[in-house]
């Protein structure tokens, strides 16, 4: 009865000239359209960031070996101690060094003064030739040994600076700045080039951290204005998390991205450098590394939430003005904050669903709503 008491009014109503009222889809028995979250693409603005697992590494270390042989005499450090560019760390007994130094210097004298009587013979010669007086023989047999004095001379020169080498590799002395390790001989030990390693010196300031970043993501760093790897121009900066959880309390810049893909892995090895002045960073030590860009980007994002995958590819579904479902192809970027940069396929100003995305197919209406709407 209630049915049709609706289309005798409803017939009343065009009789009259008015036009239908719309049917509810309750009215006509069909499902309600299903109510979803939506959200407005705009750019925003954004500083990129994203984090690794690093390992710091020393920016130098060697190890130290005797280039002379004899008695260790002197140490002239304690392991752990630092130590500068050219301090003394060992000494090694310069009896038979400073011996041979000698020696040098008196051939090296009694040479020179050879060569000095050479000289004198060959310009007498050269004068009693100018008169006639002796033959052009006797003048070449003078030029002759002039040159073989001067030889010897050179001879002994070069006999001498390897001595005084020799002499001075006695005082066995830092290279750089560093950390110097625990010795591996005594004082009193006879050392020599086949004894080994006396001890290592390593340099922990400034420090390298080493990562590795997948290459797909090293491609976005190094798009457009945001390069890395140039020390002239270090548009991202680096932060460190120690293992007790404490932020390192300087930043660091990259400095070296590898040429080419590590095998098996599709990642790219990235080293940063860190000033480490109170040596709290060492070597081999695990951290994790953030990467932050310090000039600001543009860019549309959505939430993680928002995309869809299949065999296609990426997707968003958006709601037409009339609450029409489409599907909406992109291509994605970096992840940030719960949110993913859209780098193609979708503009500003459009709807997209971020909540009840199981509940709606293409193609179908929905009742869509802002997230933060009011609902009542």
């Amino acid at each position: 009865m209630l049915f049709r008491s609706k289309l005798t009014a409803l017939a009343a109503l065009l009789a009259f000239g008015f036009p239908p009222l719309a049917v509810t889809a309750q009215e006509a028995g069909g499902a309600p359209a299903p109510a979803v979250f939506v959200e407005m693409t705009e750019k925003t603005t954004l500083n990129r960031s994203v984090s690794y697992t690093g390992k710091l590494k020393a920016f130098a270390r060697i190890d130290i070996i005797s280039r002379v042989s004899g008695f260790l005499e002197v140490q002239d450090f304690q392991p752990g101690q630092a130590v500068k560019k050219n301090d003394r760390l060992y000494k090694i007994e310069q009896d038979n060094y400073e011996a041979s130094v000698r020696q040098a210097k008196g051939a090296l004298a009694a040479a020179v003064a050879v060569r000095q009587g050479a000289n004198i013979d060959k310009v007498r010669t050269e004068t009693l030739v100018q008169k006639g007086d002796t033959a052009q023989a006797i003048l070449d047999s003078a030029v002759a040994q002039l040159g073989q004095a001067d030889g010897d001379v050179d001879q002994l020169k070069g006999v001498l600076e390897q001595a005084e080498i020799e002499l001075g590799y006695t005082q066995v002395s830092a290279p750089f700045d560093g950390i110097i390790g625990l010795s591996s001989v005594d004082v009193g030990a006879f050392v020599s080039p086949e004894t080994g390693v006396l001890v290592t010196l390593t340099q922990l300031d400034p420090i390298y951290v080493e990562m590795q970043i997948s290459s797909a993501r090293l491609m976005e760093y190094t798009s457009g204005s945001t390069q890395i790897g140039k020390n002239t121009d270090h548009k991202i900066v680096l932060s460190l998390t120690l293992p007790d959880g404490s932020v390192y309390d300087k930043t660091g810049y990259i400095d070296y991205v590898a040429t080419a893909v590590t095998d098996g892995t599709d990642t790219v090895t990235v080293r940063g450098v860190f000033e480490n002045p109170e040596h709290r960073l060492f070597d081999g030590a695990f951290v994790k590394v953030s990467l932050q860009e310090i000039q600001a980007i543009q860019a549309l994002t959505v939430p993680l939430q928002a995309i869809q995958r299949d065999m296609v590819g990426a997707y968003v579904l958006a709601v037409s003005q009339d609450g029409t479902v489409s599907r909406v192809d992109v291509k994605t970027g970096a992840q940030h904050a719960g949110r993913i940069t859209i780098t193609s396929g979708l503009e500003e100003g459009v709807s997209i669903i971020t909540e009840g995305l199981n509940k709606v197919q293409i193609g179908m209406k929905v009742d869509a709503a802002l997230k933060g709407e009011d609902e009542t």
